[in-house]
């Protein structure tokens, strides 16, 4: 007694794929899938595309998997794409609202070109970008961000300062103490010079 068999041919880079290439009985109702997305290193993922069939199984498709009787030869080829993960956020952090970004995340296929905009924050200056801890440049905003791996784009803010707080800065205080020391020594010469009417006392007035 014996039984016809086909075999089933199914390659896949990622997804642990349902079944396997082996024999299967003729006539027998096959469900092929992958898992998808399928983890890869730190940051990174493959999505199934879907997949390349022949034989028993249709030509091609969308999904991560497929049904059909085998009754012939049959092959699959399993498809992916790259993505990467995309962070996004502020420092300090939290603060609110977070930047907006042109396209909805986090992952994004391999290639892909992102936009991120920092938003105007009530009593904080927005500072710079950095991607990566790499500076994109004071005041620089918004920045494209090319999807070439996993990345972390942090939109940097400073507090914004109370009058007096900047008045106290040291550069600021330096200027004013010399235009204080500057007022006084102007005012102290001339009181000496319409006093004396001498030259020599101005001289002695400074030193």
């Amino acid at each position: 007694i014996w039984r016809h068999e086909y075999y089933l041919t199914v390659a896949s880079l990622y997804g642990s794929p349902t079944p396997t290439s082996e024999w299967f009985e003729a006539g027998t109702s096959i469900n092929a899938s992958v898992t998808s997305p399928a983890s890869g290193p730190t940051g990174t993922r493959y999505l199934c595309t879907g997949w390349i069939g022949t034989g028993s199984a249709s030509a091609s498709g969308q999904d991560p998997s497929l049904t059909f009787t085998i009754d012939k030869p049959s092959r699959i080829i399993w498809n992916w794409k790259t993505q990467y993960l995309l962070t996004v956020h502020t420092d300090p952090a939290p603060l609110s609202p977070q930047p907006n970004v042109s396209i909805s995340g986090p992952w994004y296929d391999n290639g892909t070109l992102v936009i991120c905009t920092a938003q105007a924050i009530s009593q904080y200056v927005f500072d710079e970008w950095t991607v990566d801890e790499a500076s994109w440049g004071a005041g620089i905003n918004p920045i494209s961000v090319p999807m070439n791996g996993p990345c972390v784009a942090i939109a940097h803010y400073v507090q914004t300062r109370a009058w007096w707080e900047t008045l106290l800065r040291p550069e600021i205080v330096q200027v004013i103490l010399g235009l204080v020391g500057t007022v006084l020594t102007v005012a102290l010469a001339g009181t000496t010079w319409f006093r004396t009417r001498k030259r020599r006392s101005i001289i002695k007035t400074f030193l």
